[in-house]
């Protein structure tokens, strides 16, 4: 029975053994696979950022091409430069909606969040030299100010430089990647390529200055028939004044109305009215709705005065006597 008992127990220990072994094997195995899969997930996760940072790379090498040829070739009309500015918005608006990807929340090390934000400042330094360029020139609604390029051209090219410095960051991790390197002409042209490109800008064609026409002043009550410029209005207490300008050059303007009543006798108190808008290129804007409160037996003085953002006006004056007799 002994010999019996120890081959028993050999084999129970064998059996143990070797479910142990069973087990180590599939713990080791799906270490394994889990480590695969998460190294997998890691390197789909890199693949799709590179691709997201190199479209935006590939896309804003096209817009800063478009800019700079711009810049250092004037077109022959004001036509195509307008319509080449507004091109050039349309993929500064792709090249923000790009930027705005560019932080997928399981990257490790924060790579998405640093390139997401190199990208934001890029956007916001072509958003600055372009809307600075087309307020100087007068090309697009989109801006009305103009600002220094300098601030602007350093800003993108310290951003690009970091860019590339760091395009290597994912190397070590799975999928081994390499960002494309941002290759910029505006950087390149810098500060005296763009005030180059100002100077022969602005010895072609394409420099104007604005100017407004008045094309009609409209009021209601209307004025009766006379063969003065005063304004007789029948009896009311209420003046709804307005004005339409015409823009007779090829560019768009923020243009503001400013009404100012003031009575010339002790009848009536002195009133004022703002109103603004835009007036596009070779079109016409209607600045009208000025209410204002006049007493019948007034008689006062009516300025009209339109100012465009740049500085051009028009102002017209004229008298003004409310038929009636004051209450009281």
């Amino acid at each position: 029975m002994a010999p019996r008992r120890r081959l028993w127990r050999r084999r129970r220990t064998w059996i143990v053994a070797g479910v142990a072994l069973i087990i180590a094997a599939i713990f080791v195995n799906q270490v394994v696979v889990t480590a695969k899969a998460s190294r997998a997930a890691e390197e789909t996760e890199n693949r799709s950022f590179a691709a997201a940072a190199n479209l935006f790379t590939q896309r804003g090498e096209i817009l800063d091409a478009q800019f700079t040829t711009l810049l250092v070739n004037p077109p022959e009309t004001r036509v195509a430069a307008r319509v080449a500015v507004s091109n050039i918005f349309a993929l500064l608006d792709e090249q923000s909606s790009l930027a705005s990807h560019l932080s997928p929340p399981n990257l490790v090390g924060g790579v998405g969040d640093t390139y997401a934000d190199l990208a934001a400042r890029e956007v916001a330094a072509w958003q600055h030299l372009l809307s600075s360029w087309a307020a100087t020139y007068h090309l697009s609604s989109r801006t009305v100010s103009t600002s220094p390029a300098a601030p602007a051209l350093s800003e993108l090219a310290a951003a690009s430089a970091q860019w590339n410095r760091h395009r290597g960051v994912l190397t070590s991790r799975p999928g081994h990647l390499r960002l494309s390197p941002q290759v910029y002409g505006l950087v390149s042209l810098g500060v005296s390529g763009w005030q180059s490109a100002q100077r022969g800008w602005n010895a072609s064609a394409l420099t104007i200055t604005p100017t407004l026409r008045l094309a009609a002043i409209l009021i209601s009550p209307q004025p009766l028939p006379t063969s003065s410029t005063a304004w007789i209005v029948p009896a009311s207490s209420v003046l709804d004044i307005g004005v339409s300008v015409r823009d007779v050059t090829a560019a768009d303007q923020e243009v503001s109305f400013t009404l100012t009543v003031t009575p010339t006798n002790s009848v009536g108190v002195k009133v004022s009215f703002t109103s603004s808008g835009t007036l596009r290129a070779d079109g016409a804007l209607a600045l009208r709705d000025a209410f204002v409160n006049v007493t019948p037996g007034e008689n006062a003085t009516v300025r009209l005065d339109i100012r465009s953002a740049g500085g051009v006006g028009v102002s017209v004056t004229h008298p003004l006597q409310v038929i009636g007799t004051p209450a009281g």
